[in-house]
């Protein structure tokens, strides 16, 4: 690795704080299920940690394959953890019976783009293919969570004696938050066009519906984060708010160090900017959006453009008036009383779109 410029390293640093912060924390920030974690074999020969949530009600008996939710943390891929995603993936996890997988995928000034794509297809490939080492490492690990020292032969006479699977490949669903969001809706979309032959380990594999939440999520990657425009809608207070440089520069300097300004156009760094006919067929989108907001803009403009293209059916849109972009995600203690209803409503909304599926 290239010795980073002191201006960039004393950023890295600071973001990467939280890493320091132990996984039993998760017992203070939440709620059972809790978390645990494992490191899957990837393309690149490096191991991807995922924090694993198992509904309570599995422990102890098998009933059958459980649908696997994978999420995706924001930070703009240069900063955030699977802990702050902890509330949500229980929530999902106890409430909806799914098992929940946290993806901790690489980041910049370390990692350049396309890392962290690589890194989410590689996880849903794990949970796609049971024979695959990654596929075959997570279902030994949930497996054993399970209580359970080999996995139960099927009972299925025509199975062969064949172990049965614990994860249900054909009922998966995806979130992301911010540019979790933009990981998201990389995996909902298989691109095939004369510059980029690009598909998604989802249309290959998968045959059912795939229902994927984005939160604020992240579209258009060909302005920085510094450069982006609020809603004209928006009142000047809150527009100065938003545009007011932070005085730490963590945008303006972090930003660039996982992708380059010639990457900015590639598709699968602004996916929001993909034909939407590259959108895999049974893609089901709830997205839930926040008026303060800088990427509030390219999220309508997004809006606008499946509308126009006959595709608003795949698309749910949740407006969150007066909400601040990321304010899901942060500790209910930080937040007014109108931001945790809100908080509560929108996962809530979440729940009932998952269960559709």
């Amino acid at each position: 690795m290239a010795i980073l410029p002191f201006k960039i390293l004393w950023r890295f640093c600071f973001v990467r704080l939280d890493r320091a912060v132990p996984l039993k924390v998760t017992r203070l920030t939440s709620v059972p299920p809790y978390p645990y974690v494992l490191k899957l074999p990837s393309r690149d020969k490096h191991k991807i940690a995922i924090h694993i949530y198992i509904p309570t009600r599995l422990r102890g008996h098998y009933e059958g394959a459980v649908p696997v939710h994978v999420d995706f943390h924001g930070g703009g891929f240069f900063m955030g953890s699977c802990l702050e995603q902890a509330p949500f993936c229980a929530m999902i996890a106890e409430k909806l019976g799914r098992i929940v997988i946290s993806v901790d995928y690489r980041m910049g000034p370390i990692h350049k783009f396309p890392a962290a794509i690589h890194d989410a297809e590689d996880v849903v490939r794990a949970v796609l293919e049971p024979s695959s080492p990654a596929g075959t490492k997570l279902r030994q690990s949930i497996w054993k969570k399970l209580g359970y020292a080999t996995p139960p032969k099927s009972s299925n006479p025509q199975d062969d004696g064949m172990t049965t699977d614990i994860l249900d490949p054909e009922r998966l669903s995806l979130s992301g938050f911010s540019s979790g969001g933009n990981l998201a809706l990389n995996l909902a979309i298989s691109i095939n066009t004369d510059d980029v032959n690009w598909p998604s380990p989802l249309s290959k594999y998968h045959s059912q519906s795939i229902p994927t939440l984005l939160f604020f999520p992240s579209f258009d990657q060909t302005i920085l984060p510094h450069e982006r425009k609020p809603l004209d809608s928006l009142d000047p207070e809150k527009q100065a708010q938003l545009m007011k440089p932070s005085r730490l520069g963590l945008s303006r300097y972090l930003s660039e160090t996982y992708l380059s300004p010639e990457q900015r156009q590639h598709p699968r760094a602004s996916p929001g900017k993909a034909s939407l006919s590259a959108l895999i067929p049974g893609t089901m989108i709830l997205l839930v959006l926040c008026e303060i907001d800088s990427l509030a803009r390219q999220s309508e403009e997004w809006v606008d453009k499946v509308k126009k293209e006959g595709k608003a059916q795949m698309v749910q849109v949740e407006k969150c008036d007066g909400m601040r972009h990321g304010w899901t995600q942060f500790p209910d203690f930080v937040l007014s009383s109108t931001e945790k209803q809100e908080k509560a409503r929108v996962f809530q909304q979440a729940v009932t779109f998952l269960e559709k599926f």
